[in-house]
């Protein structure tokens, strides 16, 4: 009997190297990648997608690839894409994400799931963005909303986990309600846009979101640090856990050293010290750090012009202002000093006290006569409103007899009435406008000059449905929208929006951080404007306004200094000269810029640039000075700062190298409980932001029914 063997042989079989094709941007060319001696393939951006992508944007995109993938020199698989507002961080996100769902070094693709968690009034324009740029069918994104049917968001997070959606898009107000259906939800990326929510490591958002099971974690923010340099380590805590040390760590070696370093008072030792840790720094965070200016979009969008716009004070708005600063209200503050959290509260309200006053003593006045009980108020409102009332019952004597007619008259404040000659010119030339304030109760009063003057507009604020919100927005942008004015909330509104339709912004009220501003006066500046932009900031001189944009200042160094890698040779206002924040200098005519602006030709300066503010200010004596303002010049006063080396990281955990002071300044305890404001507004529901005003506690008017006036046929002369 013959056996007769089969020999069987298995070739291996030949794998293809997948190739970029003509037309797509290759993300891993040249790379030494980490490949365990497997065949690299091409990873590159499709070209439908990468024809659209501008040059920072392609190494944006590049970028993040390296840093998620883990092929830099650091310890980690998270980055922050820091770019200013209007450079397509939404864009570069979507690529680089669309990239790795279809292909990776390996060939297979890298991501399977991925979330993204926005503002609530962005969701749907990240689901906008999405469809736009892949249409419906490569990625279908499933979104989480609130409540609606028989389906909850947890149902949501659910199907997402067990489902064949890629892509989950959720608030961060939902993330807080769902944190342990989120926690048991793993992915392969996670994109936090406006990533500066994170700032804080006790905040329940940060928390919620350091559950998520994800390897690889994105942030997106337009303005990452916005106080401190403590903000800023929570924020790199959280896309690459451990990589600064321990938050007492890192305050010894960077926090202590540079804020002493920056002082105008500060030793030559103590500058040497603080320019290296800086520069250690800056060079530490640039390998997962990248920040580009919105100079960028010089080259693709019409030119923008900054305006700070300095007024004085109406009579009346000065004499009320001179109660108050004298007031047992305010002498109260500094008799509490040595209770610093009650120190900071009690500044806090004395601020918005004399924000109400400069936007005009109607705000005052109405509330003091106004008896009437409201249904809807409950304790607290109720309590808070009687305060104000004490606090200003005495000054009723200073209202002349015949006040309080029913006629809004904009000539009683001096930022109003600049706001009613730039509307009028404005519409007379045939823009549109966006008007931003931080209040809502503000915004009443704006909407108020409105309908005086027979405008129409439309209002986003935080009584503003999320859902309604992209739907008001895109409307305004539409050719067709015959809205003249934008009234928009800073804190609703002041991030991610879109306002093309708008070519003039009017920032009316400074807020005590300075990233909230920045992001508002970015809405117009975007993608798709066609006009040349004028953005106005209204600061009334020699007041509470004027300190609080030079505390802004002083943050913002901070934070160009770190992130931007800027120098300077010191900061321009130390914390001593801030302490005199109720003070009122009624002869100046600018405190900021006072040598500049001594002696200033208001027109020759304004002319150059805007004939609609120079007719704006024809005749009028309310403008005390202009200043144009330029990035380079913002950056001569921001210091040069950066990190220290990672070994040095450890041993600094009982360092008592640096002299420090526990002691806060008055600037920073008011700086914390501003913080703890926003913190609490951030923490709210969906549910709760869509019906609460923006502005918290100061609201002693409650925000009026949106309303839509038509044109007047004839423009009013007065």
């Amino acid at each position: 009997m013959i056996t007769i063997f089969t020999l069987t042989i298995h070739r291996k079989k030949e794998v293809v190297k997948i190739k970029a094709p003509e037309g797509s941007i290759m993300l891993n060319e040249g790379h030494p990648e980490k490949d365990g001696g497997k065949e690299v393939h091409d990873v590159f951006v499709e070209p439908f997608l990468a024809r659209s992508l501008r040059e920072h944007q392609v190494e944006g995109v590049r970028f993040m690839y390296e840093c998620i993938m883990g092929y830099r020199s650091f310890q980690g698989k998270g980055c922050l894409l820091a770019d200013e507002m209007g450079l397509g961080k939404t864009l570069q996100s979507i690529a680089l994400m669309w990239t790795l769902f279809s292909r990776g070094p390996q060939g297979a693709p890298v991501l399977k799931k991925a979330i993204i968690v926005t503002n609530s009034s962005l969701v749907n324009n990240w689901k906008n963005e999405i469809k736009k740029w892949l249409g419906n069918e490569r990625i279908k994104p499933l979104v989480c909303q609130a409540k609606t049917g028989k389906k909850t968001p947890a149902d949501t997070i659910k199907e997402f986990k067990t489902g064949y959606n890629k892509v989950m898009i959720i608030s961060y107000d939902l993330c807080v309600r769902n944190a342990d259906e989120l926690k048991a939800c793993r992915c392969d990326l996670l994109i936090c846009d406006e990533g500066h929510k994170l700032k804080n490591s006790n905040i329940k958002i940060f928390q919620a979101l350091k559950n998520v099971q994800t390897a690889r974690r994105i942030a997106l923010s337009g303005t990452p640090m916005q106080n401190d340099l403590g903000e800023f380590f929570s924020i790199v805590d959280f896309i690459n856990p451990g990589l600064l040390g321990t938050d007492k760590s890192f305050k010894s070696l960077f926090t202590d050293p540079i804020d002493k370093s920056r002082e105008p008072d500060a030793k030559a030792e103590h500058k040497r010290i603080g320019l290296a840790r800086s520069q250690e720094l800056n060079k530490l965070v640039s390998e997962f750090v990248l920040r580009r200016t919105s100079e960028i979009l010089t080259k693709h969008l019409p030119p923008k012009y900054e305006m700070l716009v300095f007024c004085k004070m109406n009579p009346l708005q000065e004499q009320l202002y001179k109660y108050f600063v004298k007031s047992k209200y305010v002498y109260q503050l500094f008799a509490n000093s040595e209770q610093k959290s009650a120190m900071g509260r009690h500044a806090l309200s004395c601020i918005q006290n004399l924000k109400k006053l400069l936007t005009h003593p109607d705000m005052i006045y109405n509330v003091l006569v106004r008896d009437e009980e409201d249904d809807d108020e409950d304790d607290a409102e109720y309590d808070k409103r009687e305060r104000f009332k004490e606090t200003w019952q005495d000054s009723l004597s200073v209202f002349p007899k015949n006040y309080g007619s029913n006629t809004f008259d904009p000539t009683q404040s001096g930022k109003m009435e600049l706001l009613d000659d730039l509307l009028r010119e404005t519409h007379s030339k045939g823009d549109r406008i966006v008007v931003v304030s931080n209040f809502t109760s503000i915004l009443n009063q704006i909407e108020r000059l409105c309908g005086l003057r027979q405008y129409t507009f439309v209002r986003l604020d935080g009584s503003t449905p999320s859902d309604k919100r992209m739907q008001i927005v895109d409307e305004y942008n539409n050719g067709k929208s015959k809205d003249f004015v934008f009234l928009l909330s800073s804190r609703a509104g002041g991030a991610g929006l879109n306002l093309i339709g708008a070519n003039r912004l009017v920032l009316f009220d400074p807020d005590w951080n300075p990233s909230n501003d920045h992001q508002a006066m970015a809405r117009v500046w975007r993608d798709g404007q066609k006009k040349n932009v004028f953005i106005y900031r209204f600061i009334s001189t020699g007041t509470i306004e004027e300190k609080i944009y030079q505390r802004q200042m002083v943050k913002t160094g901070l934070s160009k200094s770190v992130v931007d890698e800027k120098s300077m040779n010191k900061a321009a206002f130390s914390k001593e000269e801030l302490r005199s924040l109720f003070g009122y200098n009624e002869d100046t005519i600018c405190d900021t810029f006072s040598d500049e602006a001594e002696g200033a030709d208001l027109e020759a300066i304004v002319k150059p640039v805007d004939a609609v503010l120079l007719k704006a200010m024809k005749g009028k004596k309310s403008v005390t000075f202009v200043k144009i303002s330029k990035s380079e010049e913002e950056d001569a006063l921001i210091a040069k700062n950066a990190i220290i080396a990672p070994d040095e990281v450890e041993a600094a955990e009982d360092s008592t190298e640096n002299e420090t002071s526990d002691e806060d300044t008055v600037m920073d305890v008011i700086d914390k409980e501003a913080d703890e404001e926003e913190f609490n507004f951030d923490n709210k529901s969906d549910d709760e932001s869509s019906e609460a005003s923006d502005d918290e506690a100061d609201e002693d008017e409650p925000p009026k029914k949106k309303q839509k006036i038509e044109y007047s046929s004839e423009e009013s002369d007065d």
